[in-house]
C-alpha cells in the first residue's frame, strides 16, 4: 500500500504504486477516511497538471474521485504484479 508517484519511463510520465507501473484501466483499492477499501479503476489523461481519476460502482454520483497524493492505495488484495504487467480485469472485481 502507498501513494501514487509521477515517474518518467521510457514511453513518458507514469504513475508508479508500489513500485509497479499503473496503467490507464487498472484496477486498485483506495482507502476512504474511515479505514475502509473501496475498489475502482485508475485512470489518467497523460498531464502533468491533471490529478488522476478513480471510478467506482460505489460512489453517489457518476463523477469519479480525484486522487491526490494523499490518498493510499493499494493493489486488490492477493494481487502483485509481475514486472511489466500491472493490469488486472476490472470485471473481477465488481
Amino acid at each position: 500500500m502507498g501513494h501514487l508517484e509521477l515517474k518518467t519511463d521510457s514511453g513518458g510520465l507514469r504513475h508508479y504504486l508500489e513500485g509497479r507501473p499503473v496503467p490507464a484501466g487498472a484496477c486498485l483499492e483506495m482507502r476512504k477516511s474511515d479505514g475502509t477499501w473501496i475498489a475502482g479503476r485508475y485512470e489518467w489523461s497523460w498531464r502533468q497538471d491533471a490529478l488522476p481519476q478513480f471510478y467506482t460502482d460505489q460512489s453517489e454520483s457518476d463523477l469519479p474521485a480525484r486522487i491526490s497524493s494523499a490518498d493510499t492505495l493499494r493493489w486488490p488484495s492477493g494481487y502483485r504484479p509481475k514486472a511489466g504487467r500491472a493490469f488486472v480485469n476490472r470485471d473481477s472485481l465488481f
